[in-house]
């Protein structure tokens, strides 16, 4: 029976901004813009983080593919040349 805003601020969930952007959604009659408003603003949050992290992660997957194809590349030549070696010392 409470107002929402008062409901949301009972909870650790949600940040003051939101229950205050919930609180005046109440009082002016317009909740549904508001909620509109703040989704929007949460969405450019988590967008300008990716955004930043992204440039971040980038040198340490370069490096993870560089080391794996370097594994593997080693690996297939060493596939190769090891019989080559091994016949060597056969014959000799």
């Amino acid at each position: 029976g409470a107002e929402l805003n008062v409901a949301l601020s009972q909870t650790t969930q949600f940040q003051d901004l939101f229950i205050y952007m919930v609180a005046v959604g109440e009082q002016g009659g317009m909740l549904e813009s508001m909620l509109q408003q703040a989704a929007d603003y949460y969405e450019a949050r988590v967008d300008n983080t990716i955004d930043r992290l992204i440039p971040l992660l980038e040198p340490a997957m370069m490096v993870t593919l560089g080391g794996l194809l370097g594994g593997l590349l080693g690996g297939l030549m060493l596939a190769m040349y090891l019989p080559l070696f091994q016949m060597g010392s056969v014959l000799s």
